[in-house]
């Protein structure tokens, strides 16, 4: 049997504003893009050596990286996005939940890896792909350290990676991420913001069955955030908020009542001091929601059943559609806010299109529409154990019955 909703503890307000301000001081540049060189360049210089004593700077200084990486890297002398990429982090960023997998650790352990390897590069000033490589091996070694149940040998690690590295390589390292990190290796992860931002959910909106579902699918969505960059220079306020909320939607009212989703809302605004309808909390949810309901997951598990939804999510766009045509305004209500008194919590416009001129990841609208909250999670209205069914399993049932 599934634990029940944990009611919140009295200190909830007092620790969200403490994470929120540890937030602010584990800020992720947007290293990728030249036209933040500028920014991080100010920040090598906030992490220079000069208070350290002067035999510990002269060996970070010479041991900074292995000579080999450290003759290809002065070649490059631009932003620290050269030979790396969106692409080439998303390679390292698997690589690293395969590891962590491996060891059987948790795997928000990868979130707090790349927590440092991307503070690292916001501030270093050049990085190839082999120097990258080093930096997420040491970063993931560094987290395992800190928050796995035990120590990896680096042998084994260095193994895993192929032997391309040797001890002395991760140890420089090690200190180099420390020295620019100042020691700051205790990072909150949007999956600690989403399960402290469950906690306001009342007790009794829903069955733990229902309760366990939203969690599981809460952290997935974390993960998938951690592989795309598209999240880093993000808070991990607002993607964690994003994500829980995102789950919801695909809770159906018959197991997790409108009413209760939106007094979750409200109560994370008074306790948290966060709208939903915040603009990045919102331009989150609309990437979450394109990339775990449009990202081809349920088809990759069970394609027949996955094609029968979306069948049925075809038949409701239909529909939507002709109820726009009458009556626009029900169309365009937000899943979460659709009274007076919940739309005052903050704004409610909608993410603005695309530039054509802008090069970040494409984004879609985040308007919300009917058929946007019943994407891809359904559940079997004529269920009434409170247990919350699958795509794949309600579309079976259906068929078979």
């Amino acid at each position: 049997m599934m634990a029940p909703i944990p009611p919140p503890p009295a200190d909830l307000a007092e620790r969200f504003q403490a994470m929120k301000r540890q937030e602010d001081a584990y800020k992720v540049l947007d290293y990728l893009n030249p036209a933040n060189c500028a920014e991080s360049a100010d920040l090598r210089g906030q992490t220079s050596n000069k208070n350290m004593p002067a035999k510990t700077a002269a060996k970070l200084h010479l041991t900074e990286c292995p000579p080999a990486i450290a003759r290809t890297s002065r070649q490059n002398n631009n932003c620290s996005s050269a030979g790396v990429s969106e692409e080439w982090r998303t390679k390292i960023c698997e690589w690293s939940y395969q590891i962590i997998d491996h060891f059987d650790y948790d795997r928000d352990i990868v979130a707090v890896s790349f927590s440092y390897i991307d503070r690292y590069l916001s501030i270093r000033q050049t990085v190839n792909k082999r120097t990258f490589q080093l930096v997420a091996m040491t970063a993931l070694y560094l987290a395992c350290k800190l928050y796995g149940p035990n120590k990896i040998r680096m042998s084994s690690l260095l193994e895993l990676g192929r032997g391309y590295f040797t001890e002395e390589h991760i140890e420089a390292m090690e200190m180099s991420i420390l020295n620019k990190l100042g020691w700051k290796v205790h990072p909150p992860t949007p999956l600690t913001f989403a399960r402290n931002y469950a906690l306001v959910l009342e007790p009794t909106a829903c069955v733990p069955d229902v309760f366990h579902n939203i969690m599981v699918i809460t952290k997935f969505l974390t993960e998938l955030s951690v592989v795309d960059y598209y999240f880093a220079p993000l808070k991990a306020s607002s993607l964690g908020l994003a994500a829980i909320l995102t789950a919801m939607e695909g809770i159906s009212n018959g197991h997790l009542g409108m009413a209760e989703k939106q007094a979750f809302a409200i109560n994370v605004y008074r306790v948290a001091n966060i709208s939903p309808n915040d603009p990045e909390v919102m331009a989150c949810r609309g990437r979450l929601r394109k990339m775990f309901y449009e990202g081809g997951y349920f088809e990759q598990l069970i394609p027949d059943e996955a094609a029968l939804i979306a069948q049925e999510d075809r038949e409701r766009s239909l529909a939507t559609k002709r109820i726009a045509n009458e009556s626009p305004n029900a169309v365009d209500a937000h899943p979460i806010f659709q009274d007076e008194d919940a739309t005052s919590l903050g704004t409610s416009s909608p993410v603005p299109a695309k530039n054509d001129n802008d090069s970040s990841p494409a984004l879609e609208s985040t308007t919300s529409s009917p058929s946007d909250v019943r994407t891809a999670i359904t559940t079997d209205t004529d269920n009434n154990d409170g247990k919350v069914d699958l795509p794949w399993q309600v579309a079976k049932k259906r068929r078979m019955g």
